[in-house]
Formats: C-alpha cells, structure tokens, sequence
C-alpha cells in the first residue's frame, strides 16, 4: 500500500519493490495497464533518468528523497524519456490518475 502520509490518503493498495538490477531495468515494460505501483529504491539519491521504451500506457512518476518527500512529479506517455531536474533515492511509478492530491514536498511512505 502506498500512502500520502502528508495528505492521509491512499494512493493505491498494491505495489512492488524493485530493488535488483533486473527488475529496475524492465519495470513496467511488455506489461499490461497494471493495478499496481513499482516502488524503485538506491541506496543513496543520484539522477534516476526513466524511459518508457516498450512500455504501452501512461505513467505518473514521484521522485523522492531519502526522508520519502516528494522532490519531482512527471507524467510520462509510452516510449518516452525523461531526465528528472533533482536527485531521488526512491522512485514510483504509479498507474495514471492514483496521484490524488499529492503535490511536491509531500511525504508517501509504503507498507
């Protein structure tokens, strides 16, 4: 579960942790418009570009920092990239339109 604990509110109930190579590298790639989020973790903030390659539905992206504050908001269409403006530690990405109210400077967590 994925929650805005900023704005109390959940942004979806299921999600997976990609924290191996592998699964960082595919992510949501050849899969079908999922009801889950990809929750991607590195041991310290660095520049996480994203692409889109291979990847057939929309996307919005929270880049955070290691405190889980929201630093960077994208939404992202199929087979594009993007180079975030600011470093994160975590990155999720979540199916369109389960951002709610969240804004940047908002904590989410994820149990």
């Amino acid at each position: 579960m994925i929650i805005n604990r900023t704005k109390k509110q959940v942004l979806i109930s299921k999600h997976r942790v990609c924290a191996s190579v592998f699964s960082k590298g595919f992510g949501f790639m050849l899969h079908r418009k999922p009801d889950y989020a990809l929750v991607f973790t590195f041991k310290k903030e660095r520049y996480v570009p994203i692409t889109m390659f291979l990847v057939f539905f929309q996307l919005d992206l929270l880049f955070l920092d290691g405190k889980k504050r929201v630093m960077e908001m994208a939404r992202l269409r199929p087979f594009r990239d993007y180079s975030p403006k600011k470093k994160a530690q975590y990155v999720v990405e979540l199916p369109i339109g389960k951002l709610g109210k969240t804004k940047v400077g908002d904590v989410v967590e994820w149990k």
